[in-house]
């Protein structure tokens, strides 16, 4: 199966339907993108994550509905001086997380001008959702909850608010873009290229904090994550790096 795209297939002998799909995570620089995406596939949250350079690439499986779920998350880099890279990774993309930092107006405008963008450049259709991130910091807020609920409804996308840092939303998020993805499958809005691969080139390198369920360090332009689940624990095989890197320690709208 490429990297971008979606499938459904049955898994095994028990016949659940497998559905693949290509996510990309978008928002300006420091809303929390890469905290959202840390916490989620390894309950790990740091404050001293570096920007993301370029994008990276995780996989997570969850069970939802009576589907095996396969998310292939694309974490984007949210700085200025990168956003001409980013329809390369959206491109046929199944799904998008839309994210804004609620105690940064300016996040919030831009997230507007990240949806603009995806519409020009992704054909077919698509899940959306709008994340509000740190949730947490209440008292500093500068973006209302109902704000962040009408754009996502004049959007006809899906709306939530998370904090990576108290772990609040996380699951709820994931789990909106699966029911989106779930939507399309069910729909036969499906967008594939079984022979699509994507090309990487390294141009600087991006430091993570270890993964607590990895014991490695990962150091890379482009990597990519195996992750496997045992005994419903999900486990994070770090050690694969793309294109030789070091490898270290609501309306119909939703779907467009």
């Amino acid at each position: 199966m490429s990297l971008d795209g979606m499938s459904g297939r049955s898994a095994g002998s028990d016949r659940t339907p497998t559905i693949e799909a290509k996510v990309v995570i978008l928002g300006t620089q420091g809303v929390g993108k890469t905290s959202l995406v840390l916490r989620h596939v390894g309950n790990t949250f740091s404050r001293n994550v570096s920007p993301t350079i370029g994008a990276s690439f995780f996989t997570f499986s969850m069970s939802v509905g009576g589907f095996r779920i396969k998310l292939q998350l694309w974490d984007t880099a949210g700085q200025e001086r990168f956003r001409s890279m980013a329809p390369m990774y959206y491109r046929r993309a199944n799904a998008a997380m839309i994210v804004y930092d609620i105690t940064r107006e300016k996040s919030f405008q831009e997230a507007q001008e990240w949806v603009k963008e995806l519409e020009s450049k992704v054909d077919g259709k698509i899940a959306l959702c709008v994340v509000g991130n740190k949730c947490d910091l209440t008292g500093e807020r500068e973006v209302p909850k109902d704000r962040g609920e009408t754009f996502a409804h004049q959007l006809g996308a899906l709306f939530t608010e998370t904090s990576a840092a108290e772990n609040m939303g996380i699951k709820e998020a994931f789990l909106k873009v699966a029911q989106g993805v779930i939507s399309l499958y069910q729909k036969n809005q499906l967008t594939t290229n079984p022979n699509f691969e994507p090309s990487f080139s390294p141009v600087n390198s991006h430091s993570y904090p270890p993964h607590p369920l990895a014991h490695t360090k990962q150091s890379a332009y482009f990597y990519t994550t195996r992750s496997v689940e045992a005994n419903g624990r999900v486990m994070v095989d770090s050690s694969d790096a793309i294109h030789n890197c070091d490898s270290r320690d609501g309306s119909s709208r939703c779907c467009w």
